[in-house]
């Protein structure tokens, strides 16, 4: 939906900002059940740590459409939308938590108050626009 959708607005806590992607963050990636081992030896392949989420009980976590999660630690992802790209491009994985290029507005809640950032101004003070 939102890539057809003229506004973006993602809203987050800020203790969820960082001043890269990947840095304290895995990124989830949803995964038909079949193509789970290829998937995963995929993301392996990229620099990436997958690990299955899992339920409290230990069961496996499974998204609506009954999909897997690898949430995947990759570090610090320098190239962000090149990361995007070959995850899109990927048969059996669909789909991940890179929203590059889409949100024209972020809502950043805090203790401080809330934050609107609009596409072009830089998130953190002293960084290039967003």
């Amino acid at each position: 939906m939102a890539e057809a959708s003229a506004r973006e607005i993602i809203v987050v806590d800020e203790g969820k900002l960082s001043t890269a992607l990947g840095v304290r963050w895995p990124v989830p990636v949803e995964v038909l059940p079949f193509a789970a081992g290829p998937v995963a030896r995929f993301l392996a392949g990229l620099g990436g740590t997958p690990r299955l989420r899992v339920r409290a009980d230990g069961a496996r976590y499974l998204t609506d459409q009954r999909n897997l999660i690898f949430d995947t630690s990759f570090g610090p992802i320098p190239d962000p939308g090149a990361l995007a790209i070959r995850l899109d491009a990927r048969a059996g994985l669909v789909a991940h938590g890179l929203f590059v290029g889409l949100a024209t507005e972020i809502v950043i809640a805090g203790p401080g108050g809330i934050r609107h950032v609009q596409r072009g101004e830089p998130i953190f003070s002293g960084d290039p626009p967003a």
